[in-house]
């Protein structure tokens, strides 16, 4: 009895064995498909995203230098507080805070000052509580403390800049290999670019359209609807030329007619010299024609660049 099954015994383990052996294979091919191979960051193509342009809620200061034996400000020192407070109307988002310095030996001078200052800011609109006055101790008291007035504002930011995390040279890390930019590149043109913005909102976002001229649209509807050109003619454009020179106009240069074909040479053999002797033929020949006179005002005629060349 226990003969009879220990073939079937043997075949199953022969299955399982082989089923085993399949699995193992294909865990094998799976792991020769896995890679640790970092791919780049967007970041390392667009200089845009290594260095983004943050916009932020910054300080703007104005320095006045006042010096111990002066109670008031210069005519530069004034310009400078009033074209503060335009600023200020258009792009702060907070008061203006004036430091006044205190312990040194311009305090009574810059206490002075700060009287003058107040008057030019409330002549140019700013309201008086939207003023606020603190003393402050300089670290150095050998350096000249100055009247400083600040106020928040928006500001553009971009970087740092001059960071180097990897070598420009030939080296053995992938990024050497990968033909992508450096990290430093593009820093610069963000931060310039941050700067010269006077509106930051600009880098986030597009401006409301404003309303068209209603005037010009109507005088160009107007012409559109009489055929006529809707150009804008203006007429001192030519008040400051000086001459004409290389000015072409059809009325003072006319292009030059073509000369006419002259016919064809007469032959020379004894058939052709006999038939021209005969009375007929002498009457029938056409008369040559007649060159057509020269015309004044010609355009200049053409050179070819053989002829420029010879």
């Amino acid at each position: 009895m226990s003969s009879t099954h220990l073939p079937v015994a043997k075949h199953g383990a022969g299955a399982r064995a082989a089923r085993l052996l399949a699995l193992v294979g294909c865990a094998a091919m799976l792991a020769g498909c896995y890679t640790t191979t970092q791919v780049a960051s967007p970041a390392a193509f667009d200089y845009r995203l290594r260095h983004p342009i943050a916009i932020k809620e910054g300080a703007r200061t104005v320095e006045l230098f006042i010096g111990s034996n002066r109670g008031g400000l210069t005519a530069e020192q004034r310009a400078d507080v009033l074209a503060l407070a335009g600023t200020w109307r258009r792009q702060a988002t907070g008061g203006i805070l004036i430091e006044l310095p205190a312990g040194t030996r311009n305090e009574l001078a810059a206490a002075n000052a700060l009287h003058e200052v107040r008057s030019i800011l409330s002549a140019a609109g700013v309201p008086p509580h939207a003023i606020e006055v603190r003393p402050y101790r300089p670290v150095d008291p050998g350096r000249l403390a100055t009247l400083r007035l600040n106020y928040s504002t928006m500001v553009a930011e971009a970087g740092p800049c001059g960071v180097w995390p990897d070598d420009l040279g030939p080296t053995y890390h992938r990024q050497h290999n990968e033909n992508v930019h450096y990290w430093n590149f593009g820093c610069a043109s963000q931060r310039n670019l941050a700067a010269m913005v006077d509106n930051k909102a600009d880098l986030v976002q597009p401006r409301g359209e404003v309303p068209p001229y209603t005037g010009r649209r109507t005088t160009v509807l107007d012409k559109y609807r009489r055929g006529e050109s809707t150009a804008t003619v203006y007429p001192d454009a030519d008040k400051g030329k000086i001459s004409d020179v290389g000015k072409w106009s059809r009325t003072l240069c006319t292009p030059r007619q073509s000369r006419p074909s002259s016919p064809p040479a007469a032959s020379t053999s004894r058939r052709r010299r006999g038939y021209r002797s005969r009375p007929f033929a002498r009457l029938s020949r056409p008369p040559p024609p007649s060159r057509p006179p020269a015309k004044t005002g010609a355009c200049p005629r053409r050179i070819s660049r053989s002829r420029w060349a010879a």
